[in-house]
This record gives structure tokens, C-alpha cells and sequence, in this order.
């Protein structure tokens, strides 16, 4: 198996699932893969502290968005285009937490 499918295989021990359509989750984890499920125009919403940046592969399956909370919080918005799969990083600068987001988008 390829390093990063190894790696991903672990982290996939980490998998929470969610409910389709709106929700508002407790916190991500730093370092954690979140499983999330939404259907087409449904949008969920995570915590993600002070983490900044964020990165979806495929961005005709999710519509992502960071918006500052708090001066010290930031929430992660994602809104369902159309049915697929995309996988989502939400802190891509040096010394801010990372997330994970294994987002299906389903009619």
C-alpha cells in the first residue's frame, strides 16, 4: 500500500460521521478526518479555532468558505453543489491546526 493511503487508511479510524443537511458540529480535532454527508444545497458548519486557509479538491462538489467568529475563531462553512466526493483541509499556514474533511454530497 502506498505511504499515503497507509496514512490515510489510520487517520480513517479517526472517521465521525455527521448528519445530512444543516448542522453546526462540535469542534474539529486538529490533526482528525471528519466524515460529513450533505445533500445537494444542504451546508454544515464546523469550528475550526484559529485555524487559516482552506483547500478542496474539487470545488464543483462543495462550496468551502473560512469566516472569522471570534478574534480568536474561525468557522468553516461548506454547502453541498452537486453530488460526488472531495476531501477538504481546512489551516494551511505554518503554525495554524489543521482539519480534515472527507465531504459526500448526495441528491
Amino acid at each position: 500500500m502506498p505511504r499515503n493511503a497507509s496514512c490515510l487508511a489510520l487517520l480513517a479510524l479517526a472517521f465521525v460521521a455527521l448528519p445530512t443537511g444543516d448542522a453546526r458540529a462540535q469542534p474539529l480535532v486538529p490533526g482528525s478526518i471528519t466524515s460529513v454527508m450533505l445533500g445537494v444545497g444542504g451546508t454544515a458548519s464546523f469550528d475550526v479555532g484559529y485555524a487559516r486557509g482552506i483547500h478542496c479538491d474539487d470545488i464543483a462538489v462543495v462550496r468551502p468558505e473560512l469566516r472569522g467568529e471570534t478574534p480568536t475563531s474561525n468557522r468553516f462553512f461548506v454547502t453541498g453543489m452537486r453530488p460526488g466526493r472531495t476531501l477538504c483541509r481546512v489551516g494551511t499556514f505554518r503554525g495554524s491546526p489543521t482539519v480534515f474533511l472527507d465531504v459526500t454530497v448526495v441528491r
